[in-house]
Formats: structure tokens, C-alpha cells, sequence
């Protein structure tokens, strides 16, 4: 669903699977924040969460 929507834009594990990173593209990190806390895995308390701001510097799209 978020991934039709637009908002989520990359997910998937890090090296040998105890890490994950998901890149969303939001109006801020307040979004987010509501989207990560609703998490059935969060909010089950199987996975936690850690938000960090990305900022891009190279993009084949110009940004």
C-alpha cells in the first residue's frame, strides 16, 4: 500500500538481516513517524524503529 501510494520508496535488510532500512518520501517526519508507529511488526514489538532524515545528493532524477 505505501509503496502504490508513492510514500515508501525503497525497503529491504541489511547485510545478515538484523538491520532493515525503508526510504520514504513524505511532507516530513511527523508522517513518517504516524506511518512507523502503526507497524503491526512495531506496535507488536517484534521490530523497533529508528527515524533519520535523508538528504540526497546524487540522483540520476535531478533532485
Amino acid at each position: 500500500m505505501l509503496f502504490e501510494q508513492g510514500r515508501l520508496k525503497y525497503a529491504g535488510r541489511c547485510g545478515d538481516g538484523y538491520l532493515g532500512l525503508g526510504i520514504f518520501e513524505t511532507e516530513g517526519e511527523e508522517e513518517v513517524q504516524r506511518i512507523m508507529e502503526s507497524d503491526p511488526a512495531i506496535t507488536a514489538g517484534v521490530m523497533s524503529h529508528t527515524l533519520r532524515q535523508w538528504r540526497t545528493a546524487l540522483s540520476p532524477q535531478g533532485w
